[in-house]
C-alpha cells in the first residue's frame, strides 16, 4: 500500500488567519501514518502575519509535513490555486479554523475515498451553547439530506481530484455556498460521511448572528445562484 502522502494532499485557503492556522497545521503533524503529507496554504493577501507564521511552521514541521505557501485570493480562488498544484489522486480542502481531535482522521478519509467519490464530515462547534446546538441541528438535517442530495461542507471537503476538475473546480463567481454548489454534482451513492467529526470556531455566528446565518443557508439552498452571487453580508 502506498503511503498516505502519495494518495492525498491538503489545501488550506487562508487570509488573516494568524489566530487559527497554527492549530490545524499542528493537528496535521499528529495524524497517524501521514509523515511527509503535502499541505498547500493558499494565502489571499494576509496582513496580520499569517504568511510569516506559515513560513516559520513549514520549517519547524519539515520533518512531518511538506508545507507550501502559495498565492490565493478569495476562498474559492485559493482552493482552485491549490488544486492546480495537486499531483495526488485525492485532495482534502480544510479551513484554517478547523481542528482535528482524532489522530486517524486523514487516514480514514483516504480509506473512504478508495470506494467513494466525496467525503463529508459532521461538525462539532467549540463555542456557545447556542452555536453548539445550531451545528447539532445542522448535522441532523444534513444526515437526512444526504439521502437525496450530498452536502460536504467546505470546511472539510474531500474528493477525487479528477472529479473536481471535471466539474470545473470551485465556482469563483459566487460569494458564498460554493461548497453547496460543488457537492450538488455528486449523487447520494457517491457520498459518505467520515466517522470522525471536525471542530470549528463559531466566529461567523458571533459576527452575523445565529438566526441570520440559518436564514441565509436556507435561502441559498432554495433560491440558488441568484442569491449566492450577492454578498448578502456573509463575510461581514
Amino acid at each position: 500500500m502506498k503511503p498516505i502522502k502519495d494518495k492525498i494532499t491538503v489545501v488550506i485557503p487562508a487570509k488573516n488567519e494568524v489566530k487559527y492556522i497554527s492549530g490545524i497545521l499542528t493537528d496535521l503533524t499528529c495524524q497517524m501514518n501521514a509523515r511527509g503529507l503535502r499541505v498547500i496554504v493558499a494565502d489571499g493577501g494576509s496582513t496580520d502575519g499569517t504568511q510569516e507564521l506559515v513560513t516559520h511552521l513549514a520549517h519547524v514541521y519539515s520533518n512531518r509535513l511538506n508545507i507550501e505557501l502559495i498565492k490565493g485570493g478569495t476562498v474559492s480562488q485559493g482552493r482552485n490555486a491549490g488544486l492546480k498544484l495537486v499531483n495526488t489522486p485525492y485532495v482534502i480542502f480544510i479551513d484554517a479554523d478547523v481542528r482535528l481531535d482524532d489522530l486517524l482522521h486523514i487516514e480514514e478519509t483516504t480509506r473512504l475515498l478508495l470506494r467513494k467519490k466525496l467525503v463529508g464530515v459532521f461538525v462539532n462547534c467549540k463555542g456557545s451553547v447556542l452555536s453548539s446546538f445550531s451545528f447539532k441541528l445542522f448535522n441532523s438535517v444534513n444526515r437526512i439530506l444526504s439521502h437525496f442530495r450530498p452536502f460536504a461542507l467546505g470546511s472539510y471537503f474531500a474528493a477525487r481530484v479528477s472529479d473536481i476538475k471535471k466539474f470545473g473546480g470551485w465556482d469563483e463567481e459566487v460569494i458564498h455556498s460554493e461548497d453547496w454548489i460543488l457537492s450538488g454534482n455528486y449523487s447520494p451513492t457517491q457520498f459518505v460521511f467520515s466517522k470522525y467529526m471536525i471542530n470549528i470556531d463559531d466566529r461567523r455566528f458571533k459576527k452575523s448572528g445565529h438566526l441570520r446565518m440559518m436564514f441565509m443557508l436556507l435561502k441559498s439552498a432554495i433560491v440558488g445562484r441568484k442569491y449566492q452571487v450577492k454578498d448578502n453580508g456573509y463575510w461581514d
